[in-house]
């Protein structure tokens, strides 16, 4: 695949991303959740600080044939900021997307929530 072809690739994903985010809080607008160009240093979706405290995630984008999880998150760890969670969206050819994050984190999100 040319370089030019899987950075395409990348931009649909990411681009489905932002969508979807605006879909789910529709408050969002456009300055508040958006793709960032490829090539960028930092998280391929960039949220601003309204954003973020919606959606604590520092989000990575890889849509390829084969996708090496682990590297991929890794990628994400050696930038995260205090307060972020990591969450990598893998896409595979013919497949659907899917967001990856740690066990902990999951669950930590599910639990179920105490009163006080």
């Amino acid at each position: 695949m040319k370089p030019q072809s899987a950075k395409a690739k990348g931009r649909k994903l990411q681009n489905y991303v932002v969508s979807k985010i605006r879909g789910i809080f529709p408050e969002l607008t456009e300055r508040d959740v958006s793709s960032q160009p490829m090539g960028t240093p930092g998280p391929d979706i960039r949220l601003s600080e309204v954003a973020f405290k919606r959606l604590p995630y520092n989000f990575e984008c890889k849509s390829k044939r084969r996708n090496s999880v682990y590297s991929d998150y890794d990628q994400i760890l050696a930038r995260l900021k205090q307060g972020e969670i990591p969450c990598l969206i893998v896409k595979a050819d013919g497949r659907d997307p899917l967001a990856v994050v740690d066990l902990e984190v999951f669950l930590k999100l599910n639990a179920p929530k105490k009163d006080y």
